[in-house]
């Protein structure tokens, strides 16, 4: 991740879905959005999922993934990269300040598809598409 190359793309997505994870579970969106790129639609999406939940005191229980397998292709040397990552993601659910609960999420598998560039010695993350498992990963 600490070069631009294939592998650093695609540890670089790897890495940026863990903060994911932190930022729905704590809340701390900081290291989320210094990776996210202004006009990554994916990354205001999930910002505002949390600060609307944050907002409501709900809370997330559960949840996590795990990378299954991680691709990175270089588009243009030290510039534009890709990286497409098979996911599972664990089941999770969103609870009211009440208990009550919101959303239940089972356990499921994505295709993540990563839109990254490098500049400035760090990775940003331009967008990223969710698709049906199999669609960009091998099983």
């Amino acid at each position: 991740m600490e070069a631009p190359s294939a592998t650093g793309a695609a540890a670089a997505a790897s890495y940026f879905m863990s903060l994911y994870e932190y930022a729905y579970t704590t809340g701390d969106t900081a290291g989320f959005e210094q990776m996210s790129d202004d006009d990554c639609d994916f990354c205001h999406s999930v910002l505002d999922d949390i600060r609307q939940s944050r907002a409501a005191s709900s809370t997330e229980e559960g949840g996590g993934s795990t990378v299954t397998s991680a691709v990175g292709t270089e588009i243009s040397p030290h510039e534009w990269y890709s990286a497409t990552l098979r996911i599972t993601q664990h089941a999770s659910t969103r609870r009211d300040a009440n208990g009550e609960v919101l959303v239940h999420d089972p356990e499921a598998e994505h295709d993540l598809y990563f839109a990254l560039s490098w500049a400035d010695e760090w990775w940003r993350v331009d967008d990223v598409d969710v698709l049906a498992p199999g669609t960009l990963t091998a099983p």
